[in-house]
């Protein structure tokens, strides 16, 4: 398991690191943004931060294409070798109420607007909804400071073999009445 320090990314799950690489390029019709991460991943245990060793074996690249003003998706490539367990973290606000489906998770909030989470792709993930863990701390969102409240994170989960690619659809309404259905299509033929 390796888990980014800051904001979670999909990569194997029991390790932190920052993002030292990144593009981004906007258009009329869409943002997009790359960045990657090859410097290496330490453990995290139940306390946090782990020792300092260093494993370099696996690299991160997550992409977000955003397209105005209707939709993200978001590719991340995790490359090295073996079995992991790539996980995505998606933090929501407080008062998200979340219900999680075979295809999606639906994220409502109090003023009526809403959020689909897409897993797309051949790989099936185990979906779970954190909130206010403490043991590893996950789910929290800070009020102040040393204040905290609980606030749901959909978690992706992958048994993948590396290298792997991992696809999601983030669908967005306003008025809350949008319930979607996504899927990933398949290359066209040349």
């Amino acid at each position: 398991r390796y888990r980014h320090a800051r904001h979670r990314l999909a990569v194997p799950a029991d390790r932190a690191r920052p993002v030292t690489d990144a593009r981004w390029i906007s258009t009329e019709q869409y943002d997009a943004v790359s960045g990657t991460y090859d410097e290496g991943y330490t453990p995290i245990g139940r306390e946090g931060r782990g020792g300092l060793a260093v494993d370099t074996s696996v690299a991160h690249t997550r992409r977000i294409l955003f397209v105005k003003p209707d939709y993200w998706v978001i590719v991340d490539q995790v490359r090295g070798s073996g079995r992991h367990r790539a996980e995505q973290l998606f933090h929501l606000t407080p008062d998200a109420k979340t219900v999680v489906s075979d295809a999606a998770v639906l994220a409502r909030y109090d003023n009526g607007a809403s959020l689909q989470v897409f897993p797309l792709g051949a790989l099936r993930p185990h979906v779970s909804i954190i909130e206010g863990s403490t043991q590893p701390i996950q789910g929290w969102i800070a009020t102040g400071p040393n204040r905290k409240v609980p606030a749901p994170v959909i978690a992706v989960s992958y048994e993948v073999a590396l290298p792997a690619t991992l696809y999601t659809a983030l669908i967005p309404s306003h008025s809350g009445q949008g319930v979607f259905q996504c899927r990933l299509l398949p290359p066209e033929a040349s």
